[in-house]
């Protein structure tokens, strides 16, 4: 009987090591991953700002129409709302 006690604390220990050594390889594959990741998305932000082309080339951009001030904006909303029907 004492045996089997023995064979049984043995193998307790032995779980809560795998256990441990799992985890911290869990952790480490993590942190890789993360810093992948990380690479990843630095290189694609990086392609995207060498491809964009630049705000005084782009013809929506560069304001070739006169942007409008907030006053204007809500005055056409309003104009647009007389004209709709009241519930």
């Amino acid at each position: 009987m004492a045996g089997l006690k023995t064979d049984l604390e043995l193998a307790r220990q032995e779980i809560a090591a795998l256990r441990g050594e799992r985890n911290k390889l869990k952790e480490a594959l993590r942190r890789q991953l993360g810093q992948q990741l990380d690479r990843l998305a630095s290189r694609r932000r990086h392609e995207l700002a060498k491809h964009e082309t630049p705000r005084s080339l782009d013809p929506l951009k560069r304001g070739s129409r006169p942007r409008k001030s907030r006053r204007d904006i809500l005055a056409d909303l309003l104009l647009t709302c007389d004209g709709m029907p009241q519930r």
